[in-house]
């Protein structure tokens, strides 16, 4: 493949460095970095897969603090970005997670919401950056929380799991669009929200809604301070506190932040008994009227089995990726392995488009498995944008234009980037 900038090398910063450039009349400058171009860095927590195939892929540099979400136009073979270098109101750097994005979902508009540690966005992703909303200031709760999860519910409303942040507490956030509300459940010392919501959750790192037979949906929760999930019923619209216990079928956790399926199955772990003193565990579904489905288990350690990232679809079919970026397949009658889609790589998030094509990604970049060859492809800094933050031995192409740079992108990692301008 051939690795091609949409937007790189910092040429002109480094003519204004060098030289101490004015802006010639007329003209304007752009600021070129690897935090707006190309994967936006290695740190991507989430995914999806837009109505044309194409990835929206949540990135950002640690370092730097810079990043936001990138599109990868495939057809073109370039990355549209839109990053906090290019666009102030995704927040300054100074803003610990301001750009992190964990987690990414459209609503019955195609709008994309997008969950970040310190607030959320809301896009129109066909107009693109000029309609990207942050509703960091419209919930303190919301922009010091630590959003890991982002769901739209049938009714329209878009919930979101906090996992708490800089020493704010998490919890749950239900925005209702029509009325501008934020509704805000936590507990702890500062219980607050109502409808029951248990005191001993304040710290959420997973949800995900599953429709009712007759209407309504329930959102399951899966709390990080408590052995326990929580369901809310929008009928009654009270929560339920399901804690843990060493009890069969009793409810471990959740395997990731997508765990309802397109026909309303909901994804859990459930405990199933002791072998030898050793606590089992298997992952089942709950489908829409309340039944619990045991179906093939993954080739995992049955003890604490680890699952890093989670997406059901279909009907009873899941994807998974194991503690060694390994990714499973279930298509509803066996699991088959998929390999792993980058060594030495922590996954975050898993998707696939119409295709086939499974997509990972997480600490290490993204990547893209073909359903034909079986092989997977991986992005990351160092193919697809500029490398570094320093460049070296600049040149243009007198005939194309094309600029071309030396980087380094780390210990052993670099070589020569061009940039044709696009």
């Amino acid at each position: 493949m051939r690795a091609r900038l949409v937007a790189a090398l910092p040429l002109l910063l480094l003519c204004s460095l060098e030289a101490g450039a004015q802006a010639i009349p007329g003209s304007s400058w752009r600021y070129y970095r690897p935090s707006n171009t190309g994967i936006q860095g290695d740190f991507n927590g989430a995914i999806h897969i837009g109505p044309d195939d194409d990835p929206w892929i949540g990135g950002y540099d640690p370092s730097a603090e810079e990043g936001g979400v990138a599109r990868f136009v495939q057809a073109e073979n370039r990355w549209i970005n839109i990053s906090n270098v290019d666009y102030p109101v995704i927040g300054h750097p100074d803003m610990t997670g301001t750009t992190r994005v964990s987690d990414i979902a459209a609503d019955a508009q195609g709008d994309l919401w997008l969950a970040t540690w310190r607030g959320a966005w809301k896009m129109d992703p066909d107009i693109g950056a000029d309609s990207l909303i942050n509703f960091a200031s419209a919930s303190p709760e919301l922009a010091n929380g630590g959003a890991r999860n982002v769901a739209v519910a049938p009714d329209g409303t878009v919930w979101f799991a906090l996992i708490g942040f800089g020493g704010d507490l998490g919890g749950v956030i239900r925005h209702t669009p029509a009325t501008s509300d934020w509704h805000y459940w936590t507990g702890g010392l500062a219980s607050q929200g109502g409808n029951n919501w248990p005191q001993l959750v304040w710290m959420v790192r997973r949800l995900s809604i599953q429709p009712k037979p007759g209407g309504g949906y329930i959102v399951w929760v899966d709390s990080e301070n408590s052995s326990a999930l929580v369901s809310f019923d929008s009928t009654t619209e009270l929560w339920t506190y399901h804690e843990f216990s060493f009890t069969p079928g009793a409810l471990l956790d959740m395997p990731g932040k997508d765990c309802v399926d397109a026909s309303g199955n909901f994804w859990a772990r459930r405990f199933v008994g002791f072998a030898g003193g050793t606590p089992i565990y298997s992952l089942d579904y709950r489908t829409p009227a309340g039944d619990w489905i045991v179906p093939a288990q993954p080739a995992l350690p049955t003890f604490d089995p680890p699952i890093w990232a989670f997406r059901a679809y279909g009907d009873g079919e899941a994807l998974l990726a194991d503690g060694e970026s390994r990714v499973w397949h279930f298509d509803g009658a066996a699991w088959e392995d998929f390999g792993i889609w980058g060594a030495g790589t922590a996954s975050d998030d898993l998707a696939l488009d119409s295709a086939g094509n499974v997509w990972a990604t997480g600490t290490g970049g993204a990547a893209k498995r073909d359903a034909v060859t079986g092989i997977w492809q991986r992005y990351r800094v160092t193919n697809t944008s500029q490398y570094d933050f320093f460049n070296e031995d600049l040149a243009v192409d007198p005939v194309s234009g094309a600029i071309y740079a030396c980087a380094n992108a780390g210990p052993g990692a670099g070589g020569m980037t061009s940039f044709d301008g696009l």
